[in-house]
């Protein structure tokens, strides 16, 4: 069904055959998000889909795609997630790029990577 996707089987659904680049930085984009949805067609009927995001680690433009599904595709993907709709990448992931934990340390994670963050008692 996807020429340019594959399905992984897992909770994260799909993953490109193609290399995801920024248009701006041409950097690598980081998978950031992965949301199952039901967009409805002019004659009511609904097709699945799985919406990926990915973000660029250095000028943090973000890119959608809406990958149509099979049904039973969805309610596999929606199985793993336990009924959830929607996947993050672990923490873990997305802190491995410097630049990423640069950026969430920034806007108040602590050190930016799991290891050192701080709860703090103020």
């Amino acid at each position: 069904m996807h020429e340019k996707w594959d399905y992984t089987g897992d909770s994260v659904g799909h993953r490109p055959r193609f290399n995801i680049v920024c248009p701006y930085c041409n950097e690598p984009m980081a998978m950031r998000s992965s949301r199952l949805r039901r967009i409805m067609r002019k004659d009511g009927e609904f097709i699945p889909t799985n919406c990926i995001g990915y973000k660029c680690p250095t000028c943090a433009v973000v890119r959608r795609w809406n990958v149509a599904i099979r049904p039973s595709e969805f309610d596999s993907i929606l199985a793993q997630r336990g009924g959830n709709d929607v996947y993050y990448p672990p923490i873990e992931e997305w802190t491995e790029d410097d630049r990423i934990a640069q950026q969430l340390e920034a806007l108040g994670y602590f050190g930016g990577r799991r290891d050192d963050f701080v709860i703090r008692e103020d």
